[in-house]
């Protein structure tokens, strides 16, 4: 997990250095009515992958801590860690429904 720690701020790092050399090249997080654009955290993603694979073509889709199940694996994994959180509140309901 350290070495991914690792790459991320590596991955971060590029982003902000093209960032900073061409500002333009990045779409703005508002829109033109001033408000922040709709799925911009789906665009930041699609941006840190890219940039993850260009450092680390190697490393395609392997040793990553998520589980690809979609075209978005960082997403699939909030989702499957919402689905827990809900799970463990639904069981929590019962037990206090069934045991008092």
């Amino acid at each position: 997990m350290k070495e991914f720690c690792d790459q991320m701020s590596t991955v971060f790092d590029e982003w902000a250095r093209r960032y900073a050399e061409n500002p333009e090249q990045f779409d703005s997080i508002l829109g033109p009515d001033g408000k922040p654009r709709e799925a911009y955290g789906d665009h930041c993603v699609d941006t840190f992958w890219t940039i993850y694979d260009e450092i680390y073509p190697h490393e395609l889709y392997q040793d990553r801590p998520v589980v690809v199940i979609g075209r978005n694996p960082v997403r699939d994994i909030l989702i499957l860690i919402t689905l827990i959180v809900l799970l463990a509140s639904l069981l929590n309901v019962v037990w206090v429904w069934v045991f008092g």
